[in-house]
């Protein structure tokens, strides 16, 4: 019926596109599944081969009802330009995976895959599709018919890219390390819900204070001393992430102020900040040390400076390595193109992907773990192998670090 009205409605297609529906044999029990009698698809069929279909040169709409040997399926597929999935409840669907290994050599055909169906998920290059819909099935049949090589190529990689890196090692792999941290996490909720972090009285705190002579006291930005910020991104630059924010309150660098002004005190702020935003925010707290990038930059405090002319000191940038954040970012771009509202985030010692900004940051996840496989510095075939980083997965992110540079 939908195809039906496609030729009805898009004119320009007829004579273009034909549509094979093919039918395991085992699936024919429609009484007993819910689904459409292979009759009723049938005279369907033939109804729409008596409005369209030229005679001698076959018909427009084919049932074919046959069990197929994985040899004989993967070659329909590659024979298929278009595959078109409107599986209304269909959680285990490897159709449109086995489509894309099929398409390996050529790198040719374009998928529109109903949002119900389990791959819909993952892959992120198809064309979405609501079956209910049947003019958004239309609308994007059409444009599937319609794309241009240079689109086509896009969104075949991205998804061929994840198909391709699926292997079942890697997906019992993925799935025994992902069992492990959710255990993990159970038991630190767990612990938390229960006791908490502990809470200092204050009267302790005033207590402990007057009564040492040394004080080092370390003072986190965002979150401790300022709100927590958003991200956002830096107009014209893709290449960067800032956090929104402003400046600390007065009132907060004149507490600052008094702190650092008594001789006992060691005072410093940490942020993931950059080296220019610290200074700019807190340059004029006289005295205050600084670390910028979570301590890969670092402005020592008054009472640790060596002579009167302070200064930004950096962790190793005579001997760090350029090329490894080179490749990674030659890598994370690919990312940033497959997963739209993702970004690069690009700093001394690191380099970020970061996809806080995804309607969907959960199901990307599994992009984000692959990413890391593909980065793995510890695998021998991982793209960082013998350079001296390390890569983890945060909230919504994936980070390319110096092995040597961490927030502690």
């Amino acid at each position: 019926a939908i195809f039906h009205r496609f030729l009805l409605e898009y004119r320009s297609h007829r004579r273009k596109v034909v549509l094979v529906q093919y039918i395991r044999s085992r699936f024919t029990d429609s009484k007993r599944r819910g689904m459409v009698a292979l009759e009723e698809l049938q005279r369907m069929a033939d109804e729409t081969n008596k409005h369209f279909a030229v005679p001698g040169e076959g018909p427009v709409v084919k049932i074919v009802v046959e069990e197929t040997s994985r040899e004989k399926q993967l070659g329909v597929l590659l024979a298929t330009d278009i595959l078109l999935d409107t599986s209304t409840n269909d959680g285990l669907n490897l159709i449109p995976f086995n489509f894309y290994a099929a398409h390996s050599q050529d790198h040719q055909g374009v998928a529109l895959i109903s949002e119900f169906c389990g791959c819909s998920s993952v892959l992120t290059g198809a064309f979405k599709i609501n079956p209910w819909n049947t003019g958004g099935v239309l609308t994007a049949l059409d444009e599937a018919i319609s794309i241009t090589k240079e689109d086509q190529a896009e969104r075949f990689l991205k998804d061929h890219s994840y198909v391709s890196s699926q292997t079942l090692v890697q997906w019992v792999h993925k799935n025994l390390s992902e069992l492990k941290v959710t255990k993990s996490s159970s038991l630190i909720a767990a612990r938390t819900s229960m006791a908490g972090p502990p809470h200092i009285q204050e009267e302790e705190v005033v207590s402990a204070y007057r009564n040492a002579k040394k004080r080092a006291i370390f003072l986190d930005n965002e979150g401790t001393i300022a709100a927590k910020a958003g991200w956002q991104m830096q107009s014209g630059n893709m290449m960067s992430l800032q956090k929104e924010g402003t400046p600390p309150d007065p009132h907060v660098l004149d507490l600052l102020q008094t702190l650092v002004n008594d001789r006992g005190n060691t005072v410093v702020v940490l942020s993931g900040r950059t080296k220019e935003v610290m200074q700019e925010w807190f340059s004029g707290v006289d005295g205050l040390g600084l670390c910028a990038e979570h301590g890969f930059h670092r402005w020592p405090p008054r009472t640790l400076a060596c002579d009167m002319h302070a200064a930004w000191r950096s962790e190793g940038m005579s001997d760090d390595n350029q090329e490894w954040k080179n490749l990674a970012v030659e890598l994370i771009q690919q990312y940033v193109k497959r997963i739209q509202g993702s970004i690069i985030e690009a700093k001394a010692c690191a380099i970020t992907w970061n996809y806080r900004e995804v309607g969907a940051a959960g199901v990307i996840d599994d992009v984000a773990l692959e990413l890391m496989r593909f980065l793995d510095p510890e695998s021998p075939t991982g793209l960082l192998h013998g350079y001296p980083v390390k890569v983890f997965m945060g909230k919504g992110y994936v980070e390319v670090k110096r092995k040597d540079i961490d927030k502690g």
